[in-house]
């Protein structure tokens, strides 16, 4: 999907006007007890203009016409909750974001293109640890309107991994 390398940053212009819509008015008044981050976000966004917005509209657009595509043979697509294993508390998102040499985008998150996609209901499940004993969830996507099925996908799953004694307080050993 042509996609795939830009949902990283044009899922965080949305958030940065979803931000900066809400919050916007008050930055100046509160900008002292609002973290530094989420102060940045609502400037980006309150210095977005129209037509990159639309230029991210485009691009959700494009993405839901992938996966309409996508969904019209396969009822769920189950993927990774995140690329890797929880990182170091000192560590953030970003220290995980970059451009590989062969082209491709290194992220964290798996979760950017169904959060921009509304249409798809989606959810993440504790599935064991890895071999670093960190905890691994695997995410469950469902068709347009199907938030039933993800969520039956989700309950036998979740009810398989209980008759083999992992639940999400007692994760086997990897």
């Amino acid at each position: 999907m042509p996609w795939t390398r830009a949902v990283n940053d044009e899922w965080l212009d949305l958030w940065c006007v979803f931000m900066s819509a809400f919050f916007g008015e008050t930055i100046e008044r509160y900008r002292n007890n609002i973290d530094a981050a989420v102060v940045t976000m609502i400037e980006r966004g309150m210095a977005m203009n129209a037509t990159a917005y639309k230029r991210v509209e485009l691009l959700r657009t494009s993405m839901w016409r992938d996966m309409a595509r996508l969904f019209e043979s396969y009822d769920a697509l189950l993927c990774p909750t995140c690329a890797i294993t929880a990182p170091p508390v000192h560590e953030t998102d970003d220290d995980y974001v970059s451009t590989l040499t062969d082209g491709r985008f290194k992220g964290l998150d798996m979760t950017c293109p169904f959060n921009m996609l509304p249409q798809l209901p989606a959810l993440s499940l504790p599935v064991g640890l890895a071999a670093d004993e960190l905890p691994v969830g695997l995410q469950i996507v469902g068709r347009r309107f199907g938030d039933e099925h993800v969520l039956s996908h989700g309950a036998a799953l979740e009810a398989r991994l209980i008759a083999t004694g992992i639940t999400p307080t007692r994760l086997p050993p990897p």
